[in-house]
């Protein structure tokens, strides 16, 4: 039992790599090739949702087995709302979780794990809409002047295109490259994510406690008088 249990632990632990890749790569990558175009705190955002389910994982080792299987839920929730085709390495990683939830001798418990995993993702899902509450197109130009480059945010122009050929008619002399991103994730936006996140991830703590393997809930042992 102590083997299975152990790979249980194993197949948590890849599948929580895998999230927190994603959530990097999603931080990294559009950062540096719309050149640190968006809100510092919007990436975090961004990148915060890709790796709550290692996020949840993580604490879901800790004897609370329905944070496991909210993790894999929200893995395969994220993968069927792919907003590009690397997300669906989560389907992976939900299968990872999903094998370490099932090796986790709680099958006492696993009817009450499923609904505390829905009501933490079902919570966590309400920060989604936030992302696209509006538009918010954000344009950058790479100026080079006098031999040394740096980048400045310029407006859209009212088409919301942009281009070094006169594409854009705010876009300055000087300018070797220039782009845009029709919708960034502002701070306002990002802080309201996040604040939802964690919300979401305090009631799913909360909700769970630390169990023996006969299901019932662990406590410490009570402080003794020491023996004179």
């Amino acid at each position: 039992m102590g083997t299975t249990r152990a790979s249980g632990g194993i197949a948590i632990i890849v599948g929580g790599a895998i999230s927190v890749a994603l959530g990097v790569a999603f931080a990294v990558l559009p950062t540096f090739s719309e050149r640190f175009l968006h809100p510092i705190v919007g990436v975090i955002a961004v990148a915060a949702v890709y790796a709550m389910p290692a996020v949840l994982g993580m604490l879901g080792r800790r004897n609370r087995p329905a944070l496991v299987l909210a993790a894999a839920i929200l893995s395969f929730a994220l993968v069927a709302y792919a907003l590009s085709v690397i997300v669906y390495v989560l389907a992976v990683a939900g299968a990872c979780f999903l094998v370490g939830y099932a090796r986790m001798r709680q099958s006492s418990r696993r009817g009450r794990d499923v609904v505390v995993g829905l009501a933490v993702v079902a919570l966590m899902a309400v920060s989604v809409p936030i992302f696209f509450a509006g538009e918010d197109p954000r344009c950058w130009a790479l100026v080079r002047v006098d031999g040394v480059e740096r980048v400045i945010g310029i407006p859209p122009s009212a088409d919301g295109s942009i281009g070094i050929g006169g594409g854009n008619a705010n876009t300055p002399v000087g300018t070797v490259e220039a782009g845009c991103a029709s919708d960034v994730v502002t701070t306002s936006e990002g802080a309201g994510v996040l604040t939802i996140l964690a919300i979401a991830l305090g009631i799913g703590l909360a909700a769970t406690r630390s169990r023996g393997d006969d299901g019932r809930s662990v406590r410490a042992p009570a402080p003794t008088a020491p023996v004179l």
